[in-house]
Formats: C-alpha cells, structure tokens, sequence
C-alpha cells in the first residue's frame, strides 16, 4: 500500500506484512493487500464519550462510507477490538484536521494519525493509515493475536499554524488486511514465474544437448 499524504513528494509504502519504507511515485510498486473494511456504525466499535462523536456527511470521492464520525473533544476515544497481525485505519483530512494518538493493548505507542493539510490541496482527503509499524512496538504485539486499538483525539496537529485555535478529526472506517489471500495470490503468481522459467532452461538444454549429439554423429559419419 503506497500513499502520499497531501501534496508532499515523498510516499509512504507499506506491505502486506506491515513493513514501511519510503518511495517515489514514479518507482512505487508492489502488492495492495486486500482487506475487510469495518464500518463506523459496526457495534464493534466504541466511541468514548458517546455524545462526544457525531455523525457527518461524507463528502469525499475517495471513500465508499456515506457517513464518518467527527469529534473536537478532547481525549475522545475510538476503541476497536481486532484478530490478525495489523489493522488499517482511514480517516479525512482537512485544513482543520486534528491528531490522533495510537494506543494498542493499553500501551501508548507514541504514533499520530495527523489528518491537517493546509496549503492549496484539494480537500478532503482519504488517508490511510496501517499498523504496524510501531515507533514503539506494544509488548504484546509478538506474543497474541487479539488486539485492541485505541485512537485517542489528541488536539491540533504540530502542522497547523500557531494560531489555530479550533481543531476536530474525520474517522471513516477500519480495515482488516487478508494476508492469506493476498500472500495466496503472490505465491500462485510466483510459483508460474518459476515454472515458466524452469521449462525455458530445460528447453535450451535439451535444444544444447541435442546440438551436441548431431555434432558428435555428424562428425563420426564423415
């Protein structure tokens, strides 16, 4: 999954086992896992305090979600219990957009959804955002495979001009990653590559081979 978040140069690449790097767009390649989106109405999820979310209309190309949640209350939460190795999270930006910071069994792991763009973007954006990596990895993350997310409204973003005063955060959906049929998928593609290739390097040996032999006759017979 590669990205770009506003108008900045530089793209953000994540895998399909959560591995992050840096790209440009003209070199950006590789697999987009496919992934179970949870809507925000799903009961799953828990808003905390609950008159502290409201619900918007969406008005963004970018995302299938007819409605998002939006919250300016401070230390508003989103909680989400999940299975599996990573979990994605699509929020809006905007020239108002908030932070929020990223809890995962309990433990504060010091990453920041940031949704603020400013400038002349076009707004809003959809920006999503996969976990891991971690800037700091939950102790828990290698040793159990049932997760909580946390998402805690933290405030404006260290983006946003000095002045800014009012601030509030867009949250769109989660998304659950399918590495099983993602990884599927590449080892079928994979294995034809590599069958392929293996029945071209037999064909040119026995076509050297074969070559040898009518050299070897040919030369015996004069």
């Amino acid at each position: 999954l590669c990205f770009n978040k506003n108008s900045e140069p530089l793209v953000s690449c994540i895998d399909a086992y959560g591995t992050t790097g840096s790209s440009y767009p003209s070199t950006a390649t590789g697999l987009v896992p496919s992934a179970t989106s949870i809507a925000i109405d799903d009961q799953r999820i828990r808003y905390s305090p609950q008159d502290a979310w409201n619900n918007s209309t969406s008005v963004s190309n970018c995302t299938a979600e007819k409605m998002l949640r939006v919250t300016d209350v401070f230390n508003a939460t989103i909680s989400f219990d999940y299975v599996g190795p990573s979990i994605m999270v699509h929020t809006i930006t905007s020239s108002q957009g908030g932070i929020f910071s990223v809890l995962v069994d309990g433990f504060n792991t010091t990453n920041i959804i940031d949704t603020y763009s400013g400038g002349n973007t076009t707004l809003p954006v959809c920006y999503p955002a996969q976990f891991p990596p971690f800037i700091k990895p939950p102790p828990t993350l290698g040793i159990q495979n049932n997760h909580t997310i946390t998402l805690v409204y933290s405030g404006p973003s260290p983006s946003a001009p000095n002045q800014t005063n009012s601030s509030s955060i867009q949250f769109a959906s989660f998304a659950i990653p399918d590495f099983s049929r993602t990884l599927s998928s590449s080892a079928i593609n994979s294995g034809w590559k590599r069958n392929a290739c293996t029945l071209v390097l037999t064909f040119f040996l026995l076509m050297i081979v074969d070559g040898c032999f009518i050299g070897i006759f040919g030369s015996l017979a004069v």
